[in-house]
């Protein structure tokens, strides 16, 4: 568990907060796209896993998971530019599914039943190397990125699959920074627990003030004040955190 953890949490980071939109337009578009992003996760996977770089078959495991990654990316790309839209959610939930397995592979492999500490003089150190060793921030980050970045794409997704009409590519990016915003606050409050629970409707009030304060054609567009999307929000938010709330 302790290598695949840490494998996890590269893996969201380099595939969420570290793809940019620019990223992820130069991935659609092809060629060096997807091989920048392809880059971007081995070199984060290979930091987070550097008390391993002494064994051969970590690095033979990261260049095929990472070329299982490219491959995956591919085989979406290519599937959403010539498929149904109505899919689009699953070919995104499909995709994820499968850079976790491959995560997940680490575990058939002998270097996942080691526990090696970060080294307190090596590269990095101190706090770095405290939060590298500790399962639960670990585990925080991973369900942190869930619970934000990754929602914000499902919700985006489930919108062009299921309902169209509320699907917008050219919205203003305050507005997903804002739902980024919204649901780290609700994952928080669903960790914490408690009478913290009482301040998730301050947490989703925000939303409606916004959308009156876009200018048409976006405050009309955005419906951001949906029954739907604000529980998909709502859930998307708070499980992750009730998640691990539950495994410490």
């Amino acid at each position: 568990m302790f290598l695949f953890l840490r494998l996890l949490l590269a893996h969201f980071i380099a595939d969420f907060p570290l793809q940019t939109g620019r990223v992820y337009v130069l991935k659609a578009a092809g060629g060096l796209g997807k091989w920048a992003h392809t880059l971007i996760i081995f070199f984060v996977s290979a930091l987070f896993v550097h008390p391993y770089w002494a064994y051969s078959d970590m690095w033979i495991y990261l260049i095929g998971s990472t070329l299982v990654h490219h491959l995956s990316d591919w085989v979406k790309v290519k599937l959403n530019r010539s498929g149904s839209p109505r899919y689009f959610l699953l070919r995104y939930v499909g995709d994820q599914i499968v850079h976790i397995a491959t995560a997940a592979f680490v575990f058939l492999t002998p270097l996942g039943r080691l526990r090696l500490q970060w080294p307190s003089g090596g590269l990095c150190g101190g706090l770095w190397a405290t939060w590298y060793d500790s399962d639960f921030w670990m585990l925080y980050g991973s369900l942190l990125v869930v619970a934000t970045y990754f929602s914000t794409y499902f919700i985006e997704a489930f919108k062009k699959s299921y309902t169209p009409e509320r699907f917008y590519p050219d919205i203003p990016e305050i507005y997903k920074y804002y739902g980024i915003l919204e649901r780290a606050c609700l994952f928080h409050l669903a960790f914490i627990g408690g009478v913290w629970w009482a301040i998730t409707p301050i947490v989703i009030l925000p939303r409606f003030v916004l959308a009156r304060l876009w200018p048409d054609p976006f405050a009309s567009k955005l419906r951001c004040t949906s029954l739907l999307e604000t529980i998909l929000s709502l859930v998307l938010g708070i499980l992750p955190g009730i998640a691990l709330r539950c495994w410490f």
